[in-house]
């Protein structure tokens, strides 16, 4: 798992750890908007979809 972090660091031009681990939470946090935003984007298509479905 260091070994990963340290290549990723060195990728990315970052020489400390706390930028590295700042970056990586910055990134997470991201992630999971994206990943929030997508559930509710297809519960949503879902919902439309079974809406129409009884409408048949």
């Amino acid at each position: 798992m260091w070994f990963k972090k340290i290549i990723r660091a060195i990728a990315r031009g970052i020489n400390s750890i706390e930028e590295l681990e700042r970056v990586e939470r910055k990134e997470a946090t991201a992630a999971a908007v994206a990943e929030a935003s997508r559930v509710t984007a297809s519960s949503s298509t879902l919902s439309c979809l079974s809406a129409d479905f009884g409408q048949l």
